[in-house]
């Protein structure tokens, strides 16, 4: 098994903003938080969202959200803005 992450070559490896968490390179922009911070999600690291971006209710969710998910009768957003704004 070994020390992970520091058996694994640093290219396959996203060590995380705080320091304590990583994550595989490829899972980095993926809409997905990893880390715990959302700092595999960075605006700085990551394209633009694409989807609807808001403060997100869930913790997986960082600050965008799918667009599959505007108006899907659900709240993803702490407004309710994926719910009354948002288009597909």
């Amino acid at each position: 098994s070994g020390d992970l992450p520091n058996s694994l070559p640093r290219y396959l490896v996203f060590m995380c903003d705080n320091q304590k968490s990583w994550t595989y390179m490829d899972k980095m922009c993926d809409g997905r938080n990893h880390c715990g911070d959302c700092s595999d999600e960075s605006e700085l690291l990551c394209p633009a969202c694409t989807g609807w971006k808001c403060v997100t209710v869930f913790f997986n969710d960082c600050d965008c959200i799918p667009k599959s998910r505007c108006r899907d009768n659900f709240q993803d957003c702490t407004d309710m803005s994926d719910e009354k704004n948002c288009t597909k």
